[in-house]
């Protein structure tokens, strides 16, 4: 069992659980402003908390991990080949996970 994955997804999880919960408040706000050519904030921009918070999950949804491309590669060789074997105990760890984002789900 890979518990660092699990850990690593459950944080996820919390924090759009988190992030859903003051969307529905609207607390939380954060303001940037742009400069224009003078170097003066000229417009401004005001972001919630939860659209940066989407945004940094986002980013780490999209982040490649080391190894990804390889272990897909192998994969695909199995499958084709006939020889891919069903892993139970991880089926069901997908399984809860999915239970899980399911009751966090706003």
């Amino acid at each position: 069992m890979k518990i660092d994955e699990v850990s690593k997804q459950i944080g996820l999880i919390s924090a759009s659980a988190d992030a859903a919960s003051r969307a529905k408040t609207g607390e939380n706000r954060v303001e940037r402003s742009e400069p224009d050519e003078t170097g003066e904030s000229a417009a401004r921009i005001e972001l919630s908390k939860t659209s940066v918070e989407y945004q940094r999950i986002a980013e780490a949804a999209r982040t490649d991990q080391p190894g990804r491309a390889e272990h897909i590669a192998q994969l695909r060789e199995a499958v084709e080949k006939g020889q891919y074997d069903v892993d139970s105990s991880q089926v069901a760890e997908k399984m809860v996970l999915e239970g899980l984002m399911d009751v966090l789900k706003p």
